[in-house]
């Protein structure tokens, strides 16, 4: 399994590479895609290595598995965003583009909210229970 989300990770490195060589739009939802997917496979690549090893401690386990969720949400609405561009095209305007924006950037820090208050709460009220 870590081999596969390596050889994805390189893959994707090589796509942002000619993205930039070949001086592509850099502010655009391509690069964007390609650069949580590449956050993506590298998170997950080290969390499957950290496998090979000797166990962890829990909170180590937890810091490199749910950051990944985070990451995999962004990237899966950020491809909600791009369709609804391409689908609005001719009402794309000002005030649409904010408002998918800001779906956008809510949903992910809600999201990112809730597995903060989850990766740090929850072994604290395991540790408290008897």
């Amino acid at each position: 399994m870590c081999a596969l989300y390596g050889i994805v990770f390189v893959g994707v490195c090589v796509q942002l590479v000619k993205i930039y060589l070949y001086k592509y739009k850099l502010m655009s939802f391509h690069t964007g895609f390609n650069l949580l997917v590449a956050l993506w496979m590298l998170l997950r690549f080290l969390f499957f290595l950290s496998l090979a090893f000797p166990p962890m401690p829990l909170w180590v386990n937890r810091i490199m598995y749910w950051p990944t969720t985070n990451v995999q949400f962004a990237t899966y609405s950020l491809l909600v965003c791009f369709f609804v561009s391409y689908v609005y095209r001719e009402k794309w305007s000002l005030l649409v583009r904010k408002r998918v924006y800001f779906i956008y950037i809510f949903g992910n820090l809600a999201l990112l909210t809730f597995t903060l208050c989850n990766t740090i709460v929850s072994p604290l009220l395991r540790a408290n229970t008897c």
